[in-house]
């Protein structure tokens, strides 16, 4: 061959290889195959060669018959993983071009895939990245499953995003500079030479809010402007992330700055958009409002929802006009919409007064199931005996038919101690009543006390509870949530006959968290703090049926509770403020449990049903309200009503007992009246001697 003669040669670098691959001219091959390894990571690494004539040489063959994963590039170096199935591959018609033009190819190059190194292929990462957004900060951090720590990463074929870069502990940071679609790999190894790699397509999007300024506003002017996002993928959901809207503005989700202003002045706040896609960019404005400005012989402008005020022109005979109200001044309450006939502050003043009752009785019940839970057990095992059942007595392991003394209480009903803590919620649906949207509420209540027996059938303690409340008013009218703290004390009487009187009396302080929707979609904001008064008186007795005990019972239940005066924080003209109130409310119910004990081992079990009737005698708040900037006019009153006066209670429930005294109670009921009333709750409770 002569020395301007060309010859390729294919190989792969020894020190990426099992095995050295001679030098072979593809004009004349005696060895037609080169070898890779799956599951190994190359990048730029020597894989076709020319030999003879002069370089630099070009290489070119169909790239789509190369293993997934790899790539080589002109200068015939591979780069990438591939954890395809070992085999071979045909690299069809392998061209090369020397500096001069001179061409030589050949067809009978074979890509032999050899089977993987050692733990190759067998570790995999999260590549979920977020979107990269021209411009903003960008951080993605790449987590390893399987293998051993420490872990490298490597872009091994392609090219990051101009202005990101990788680290070799997997962190893709920076921020990008120009819009992309790069086609990237990324390997990893771990400590143990395990490695695994994925193929991704970044692509960098350009995400601009318009406009760039706002036409600015003026007061007592409604206002309305629309902003638009470009680049990235629709729908965009707008928020304002920094500052605040001038008062009486709002940015609705899907970009519409509307409202009226309520006072001049300038406001800066930062509008943010994000992109269905995960992309996200903001955009800075600063936005002005006007003062209003009267032409002579004009009538001034009123706000929405206000009547005009009727001016009188000097020198003309108008003797039923009025004087025009300064621009300054609000327009008179009686111009705007009665509150009380707003179904969402109905709503809302029905809500509370109902949330006080739930978190009030959730505490009582507590407290008076914890009671009841000792009629079964704490009497002497003598008068058990009397009423046991004869197939159940005999069934008794040994050491259970007879007691050790005629007057000793069983395990758990001495004089010591005992500690308990019990869990109740309640969620379901309250109607609405009269002018009042209805409400949807969930209401968890806990408490824990301790308890003492100073004398034989009495039992007294103190009780601690916590209490939270969440009501949703009607479709979309605002929100309430309660958040109440409790200190009970509470006594329990065993009196002749099987008489049991319990007794509870406790007070709580809470706190009302509201959101109100007004009228053009404002959203108006409130606390409200309540001192509350609870207390309860119940009665029992049992009687026995073979092997069942029927209970019949009766109680009262007495809520009184101390609302503050509070106010909405906003400047919107539909803002109220109320006034201080007060709630009474009492309940009289009477129903029949129904209750097995078995004794199977040392451990008790006692299934309950039961039902109670329900009755409230009264209930009502009435609460007095005015809009805030017009605190010298008349009030408005606001009286709620019960959603239902009277309901049957359902419920189920299981005791367990042990020897030394330890029970578990749990419990569900469910409400159900012809008002629509629908209440769901569940109980659990446990109480432990010391």
């Amino acid at each position: 061959m002569s020395p301007r003669s060309l010859s390729v040669v294919a190989c792969l670098v020894a020190s990426l290889c099992d095995h050295s691959v001679n030098a072979q001219a593809l004009s004349k091959p005696t060895d037609g195959r080169v070898h890779l390894q799956r599951g190994v990571a190359y990048h730029d690494a020597a894989f076709l060669q020319a030999a003879g004539s002069d370089g630099p040489y070009t290489f070119s063959f169909d790239a789509a018959t190369l293993p997934p994963g790899l790539t080589v590039n002109a200068a015939g170096a591979v780069s990438g993983i591939t954890c395809a199935a070992a085999d071979e591959f045909a690299l069809g018609a392998v061209s090369v071009k020397d500096s001069a033009g001179a061409l030589e190819s050949d067809d009978t190059l074979v890509l032999a895939l050899d089977a993987p190194a050692p733990g190759g292929c067998a570790l995999t990462f999260a590549h979920r990245w977020p979107k990269p957004v021209i411009g903003q900060p960008y951080q993605a951090t790449l987590l390893a499953e399987g293998g051993r720590s420490p872990y490298t990463y490597a872009v091994v074929a392609g090219n990051l995003p101009a202005g990101l870069a990788l680290s070799s502990e997997g962190v893709l940071s920076g921020t990008p500079t120009a819009t992309a679609s790069q086609r990237v790999t990324v390997a990893l190894r771990d400590a143990g030479g395990a490695t695994g790699a994925h193929t991704v397509v970044m692509n960098v999007t350009a995400l601009i809010v318009a406009p760039a300024g706002l036409n600015a506003g003026t007061a007592g002017i409604a206002y309305s402007q629309t902003l638009s996002a470009e680049g990235a993928a629709p729908p965009y959901a707008y928020s304002v992330s920094a500052g605040s809207l001038p008062a009486g503005l709002t940015l609705s989700s899907a970009g519409r700055l509307t409202g009226t202003p309520m006072a001049p002045g300038t406001a800066s706040f930062t509008i943010t958009a994000r992109g269905s896609d995960g992309a996200v960019a903001a955009r800075s404005y600063t936005l002005t409002v006007a003062r209003a400005s009267q032409a002579p012989g004009t009538a001034p402008t009123a706000l929405p929802g206000m009547a005009a005020p009727v001016q009188n022109v000097v020198g003309v005979a108008n003797p039923g006009a009025q004087l025009a109200a300064p621009a300054s001044m609000p327009a008179p309450a009686a111009q705007r919409p009665d509150p009380a006939a707003d179904p969402g502050v109905a709503g809302a003043q029905s809500s509370e007064a109902e949330a006080l009752k739930r978190l009030g009785g959730a505490q009582m019940r507590n407290v008076l199931e914890r009671l009841d839970s000792d009629n079964l057990d704490c009497r002497p095992e003598w008068e058990q005996r009397i009423h046991l059942n004869a197939d159940w007595r005999d069934a008794r392991p040994p050491g259970l038919v007879e007691p050790t003394a005629p007057s000793v209480d069983r395990p758990g009903c001495g004089r010591g101690a005992s500690l308990w803590a019990a869990g109740t919620v309640d969620y379901g649906r309250v109607p609405g009543s009269g002018l009042a949207a209805g409400s949807r509420f969930s209401t968890p209540g806990l408490s824990a006390g301790v308890d003492l027996v100073p004398l034989t059938g009495v039992r007294s303690g103190i009780a601690l509870g916590h209490g939270r409340d969440r009501s949703e008013v009607g479709a979309g009218l605002g929100r309430l949530d309660a958040r109440a703290d409790s200190i009970s004390a509470y006594g329990s009487w065993l009196a002749p006959l099987r008489v049991r009187l319990d007794a509870t009396l406790g007070q709580s302080r809470t706190l009302f968290d509201a959101q109100r929707v007004a009228a053009g979609d404002a959203l108006l904001s409130s606390q409200r703090r309540v001192t509350q008064r609870f207390g309860a008186l119940a009665g029992s007795t049992r009687v026995e049926l073979g092997g069942w005990r029927m209970s019949p019972r009766v109680g009262v239940e007495y809520v009184s509770a101390s609302l503050d005066a509070y106010a909405e924080n906003d400047a919107s003209p539909l803002a109220l403020g109320y006034d201080a109130a007060r709630l009474a409310s009492s309940d009289l119910h009477g129903g029949l449990a129904l209750t097995r004990q078995w004794r199977p081992a040392s451990w008790s079990l006692e299934p309950e049903l039961s039902v109670d009737w329900h009755k409230r005698l009264q209930g009502n708040v009435t609460q007095t309200m005015r809009y805030l900037d017009d605190s010298a006019g008349s009030g408005f009153a606001l009286t709620s009503s019960d959603p239902s006066t009277q309901y049957a209670l359902l419920g189920v429930g299981m005791r367990m007992r042990a020897p030394q005294g330890w029970s578990l109670s749990l419990g569900a009921r469910s409400a159900l009246d012809g008002g629509a009333l629908r209440s769901t709750g569940y109980t659990a409770a446990m109480q432990w001697p010391f």
